[in-house]
């Protein structure tokens, strides 16, 4: 294993990101990616530097990074732990494969009595309250975050790493995790065969994420007044009508959607609430349209379109 500093500039990491399978990019190729991640195909294409690495930014990744520093201090604060400074780890065991850390920490007595011993990967997420109950399964991450951390102690070689997280701004999280050999084997068996597919030119398949949507846009940015023939595929007749009658599917179910959404508007008349039996609960809320503030002649200012939602909450069977 090589564990190199963080590279200096952003540009630098850019650099070798094309040339290595990160950490944050590998729960894709188990089939475990979040919807905010590249997919199969889109990391392929980008491997391949058929399409640009999509730009990583946002709000939310703004706030994370803003957020680290605190979320690692309350860490060492609460866990007795030293830490140094975030590396870059290079798994010489496979081809490309490499992981960032956030931090590198120093285990406390009372780890090391319970076996988490020498140096760790320390992975911080800010986390907000609707991730919290949508995605983390009770008091275990995600799935993409327990193999990012994987392939931190793969990529480095060392025995324990942690988890660490601030949910909702102001609820401390802490999860310790010894290396896994059976999930590193499975790890580096799919970037394994990913390069592979990269080399050979085989592109996974096409799957339902909008970062593989995106990815081809990318590649196909435009189409052309022409016409190809596929009448040689046994696939494609198949997959036509598959699709033409999702599409009647989904059309029926937003029809009956709106007609139930209507039909308890109109059984609620002017109330807010309803109680219904098995314990379940209508809440129906009206907005109306907010502009900023008055609008002069002619001018055309923004603002806030009214809603008129119907939410239903099912209480979960005991």
């Amino acid at each position: 294993m090589a564990i190199h500093p963080m590279p200096a500039t952003r540009e630098e990491w850019l650099s070798l990101r094309t040339s290595y399978i990160g950490a944050s990019e590998v729960a894709a190729l188990l089939g475990f990616q979040a919807d905010f991640q590249m997919s199969p195909l889109a990391l392929y294409l980008v491997k391949r530097r058929e399409i640009p690495a999509p730009e990583i930014g946002g709000e939310r990744i703004e706030w994370g990074n803003d957020f680290e520093d605190a979320i690692c201090k309350r860490a060492c604060r609460e866990e007795g732990w030293n830490l140094r400074p975030g590396v870059f780890a290079v798994d010489d065991a496979i081809e490309g494969s490499s992981a960032s850390l956030d931090r590198v920490v120093h285990p406390s007595p009372a780890d090391e009595a319970a076996g988490f011993v020498g140096p760790g990967a320390l992975e911080a997420k800010n986390v907000d309250w609707k991730q919290r109950l949508d995605k983390w399964l009770g008091d275990e991450p995600p799935p993409h975050i327990l193999i990012q951390l994987q392939d931190q102690l793969a990529c480095s070689g060392y025995h324990w790493g942690a988890v660490t997280a601030c949910f909702g701004g102001n609820e401390y999280f802490v999860q310790r995790y010894l290396r896994h050999e059976g999930i590193i084997a499975a790890i580096r068996d799919a970037k394994t065969r990913f390069w592979r597919q990269v080399r050979d030119g085989v592109p996974p398949p096409a799957d339902g994420y909008e970062s593989t949507a995106k990815a081809l846009r990318a590649k196909y940015p435009a189409t052309f007044d022409a016409t190809i023939d596929l009448s040689g595929s046994n696939e494609l007749p198949g997959l036509c009508v598959e699709l033409q009658q999702a599409s009647k599917d989904r059309k029926a179910l937003e029809d009956r959607e709106a007609q139930i959404k209507n039909l308890l508007r109109q059984m609620m008349g002017t109330a807010r609430y309803a109680i219904v039996a098995g314990g379940i609960r209508i809440s129906h809320s009206i907005g109306a349209d907010t502009p900023p503030r008055p609008a002069s002649g002619g001018e055309v200012i923004n603002g806030r379109k009214g809603q008129d939602r119907v939410t239903v909450t099912i209480p979960k069977a005991a």
